[in-house]
């Protein structure tokens, strides 16, 4: 049997009602035309039954939200984890001398088992009636069908607890390698500027040439640490969404890459952009990638061209937002692949990068219940559409 410890975990006893859980009780009420239908959690530690919902109990019992086990037939069905029919309580063995007969006017009773995350039950789904009812074996089934409903969204809780959980300890497990991978990488980066001084430029240029090179992979990999922890940052992340002018994020971020854009001789340009909700700090992370894939990855001698702009709307709840450039270009066969972790598609000698970026962007717009999307052709630029939430506000 479940003990209180964890069937507190999973928000079942001592807990707040739950919608889910009320409409199954509110469906079985009116499907078995019965006064009160339960989902009643027993809890032995306690000596104690907790109505996880309940529909049409009378006070106290309503407000209390639960019963000693004296006043519980829930009891049996979870001990002998099986269904429990009750025609006439008064008469019933096992229940005769309950005081929920008197105390809560219980004289019918159909209660089948609910499980959670194991094979012992957690208490049951029950409805009852305050006058001898004889249960058809249509009323049977329909209590089965909903108490494996209730079931179902117990186990459902747990799993989003379980991998909540595992996410959390991913991340952590993520922090603490990032620092220290990072400690060891800055330190050779220091190493390398310290050497390449002592190193004299006419005699030993091949070793300063090697020592470059050693420079250049130990700044991969300070980026590539860097892109994994901005993943992690993003990945799963349940945070509050708000109303935000996009056009505001996105012009931040374009002050954010001003010297690349002076550098490359870009032209980068925002249209008239739409208040959206979300969270600022991820959508900087995903035009600031888009826009910096654009100024990035462009032919020999071409500046970059980069233009942002409502692509279109998808009814009155979300926008498609457009970032198309004039660059390289992607194969439609790699259009599946380029949102993947790590997935590249050139060189780290042609362009720089650790094959994180879209991959962190797609994370950010399905955190936004949205999507990305890329059409493309080699050597024909690309258009990057972002779907993302609409703000009734603006």
């Amino acid at each position: 049997m479940a003990d209180t410890q964890q069937l507190r975990e999973l928000d079942l006893v001592d807990a707040a009602p739950e919608q889910n859980f009320d409409s199954l009780t509110e469906l079985a009420a009116h499907l078995l035309n019965v006064p009160v239908a339960l989902v009643s959690i027993v809890d032995f530690d306690q000596d104690r039954q907790f109505f996880k919902s309940q529909h049409g109990l009378q006070d106290p019992w309503r407000e209390r939200r639960q019963t000693p086990l004296d006043h519980s037939f829930c009891q049996h069905v979870v001990g002998r984890d099986c269904p429990l029919v009750v025609d006439h309580a008064p008469s019933h063995e096992l229940v005769k001398d309950n005081l929920a007969i008197p105390n809560l006017g219980v004289m019918a009773y159909l209660g089948t088992p609910i499980y959670g995350e194991g094979e012992e039950p957690v208490g049951a789904f029950c409805v009852i009636a305050d006058e001898p009812r004889e249960w058809t074996e249509k009323d049977q089934a329909t209590g089965q069908k909903i108490s494996s409903c209730v079931s179902d969204l117990i186990r459902l809780k747990a799993a989003r607890m379980t991998s909540e959980r595992l996410r959390l300890e991913q991340q952590e497990f993520t922090n603490v390698l990032s620092h220290d991978l990072k400690a060891p990488t800055n330190t050779l980066a220091l190493l390398h500027t310290e050497l390449g001084l002592l190193l004299d430029s006419d005699k030993d240029s091949e070793a300063l040439m090697m020592l470059e090179q050693c420079h250049q992979t130990t700044g991969r990999m300070n980026q590539l640490i860097e892109d994994v922890m901005s993943y992690t940052r993003v990945s799963g992340t349940e945070v509050d969404k708000r109303s935000l002018d996009l056009a505001i994020v996105v012009n931040d971020v374009i002050d954010d890459l001003a010297q690349q854009i002076q550098v490359s001789g870009a032209t980068v340009s925002a249209g008239k952009l739409p208040r959206v909700v979300g969270v600022a700090s991820q959508l900087r992370i995903l035009f600031q990638n888009l826009i910096g894939n654009g100024l990035k990855y462009v032919a020999p001698g071409v500046a970059p061209k980069i233009e942002i702009a409502i692509g279109g709307t998808e009814g009155s709840r979300e926008c498609v937002i457009d970032v198309k450039d004039n660059g390289i270009g992607i194969d439609p066969e790699d259009h599946g692949r380029i949102f993947g972790m790590f997935k590249r598609l050139h060189l780290a000698s042609e362009y720089s990068g650790t094959g994180i970026g879209l991959a962190l962007c797609r994370r950010v717009a399905l955190n936004h219940a949205g999507n990305i999307d890329v059409h493309s052709r080699r050597g024909g630029g690309s258009v990057f559409s972002v779907t993302l939430p609409v703000a009734t506000d603006g």
